[in-house]
């Protein structure tokens, strides 16, 4: 579904944002597999999702460089990454300044 759904995009012209849901619950396996594969079908941008509020300021740092070093370097191509959070604990404002400070 992600390979056709971003091919097609692409393939009409359109800048293609990746977006998962519940990221920061998903494993990292399957992080690298979606991801990667939007990318190699030429998404340009991906966003990390905290859909639940679950996140931490540390484990947004860690998540940011996971995918940084994990998925989007290895591609080679230049990937943009977006943060999506939310405030369930309280934690939406250092997530977020998390993200920016990881890259």
């Amino acid at each position: 579904a992600t390979e056709d759904a971003v091919k097609f995009a692409v393939g009409e012209g359109l800048d293609v944002m990746y977006v998962t849901e519940d990221t920061t619950r998903a494993p990292p396996e399957t992080l690298k597999q979606l991801y990667g594969t939007a990318i190699e079908c030429g998404a340009r941008r991906i966003c990390l999702a905290d859909t639940v509020g679950h996140a931490t300021p540390n484990g947004v740092r860690q998540l940011v460089r996971f995918v940084r070093r994990e998925i989007i370097e290895p591609s080679g191509e230049d990937v943009k990454l977006d943060w999506h959070g939310h405030r369930d604990r309280g934690l939406a404002l250092p997530n977020a300044l998390a993200a920016v400070e990881e890259g």
